[in-house]
């Protein structure tokens, strides 16, 4: 049996010094749970490949660091898996290392939320910053 606690994440509390507001973490949850919804994994789900979370600042270390800081946030204990081996090979067969890796995706959300993308300038500044 898993405890929820009040804020969904199961068995632990939320602490807001992790992360600087609890909309960043959202988000940072939201973008996380994206990429592995491709691979058919839940964060703090139900499944024996599922990802338990420990750590909220386990979502922008990914995001941020790809599979180095899968990794490394695994051996700080962050996460944890019953069934890595099954983890791993959704992970492998959506072909997710490959998505967040080379693309440094937190950098590119983030940018995208400070450029006004709508407007001519922002959206040329963009296109010119992934062309390099």
């Amino acid at each position: 049996m898993r405890i929820i606690s009040s804020n969904g994440f199961p068995g632990r509390t939320f602490h807001p010094h992790h992360i600087s507001s609890e909309k960043t973490l959202w988000k940072l949850r939201e973008t996380s749970q994206s990429f592995l919804d491709n691979a058919g994994i839940r964060i703090n789900g139900m499944n024996s490949w599922d990802i338990q979370v420990y750590n909220d600042k386990f979502y922008q270390r990914v995001l941020s660091q790809g599979t180095l800081g899968l990794g490394e946030s695994y051996m700080d204990s962050w996460w944890d898996c019953e069934k890595l081996d099954e983890f791993f090979h959704r992970v492998m067969e959506a072909g997710l290392e490959e998505t967040v890796e080379g693309k440094g995706i937190l950098f590119n959300v983030l940018k995208a939320r400070l450029i006004n993308l709508q407007s001519r300038p922002g959206l040329s500044r963009l296109v010119n910053s992934t062309m390099i």
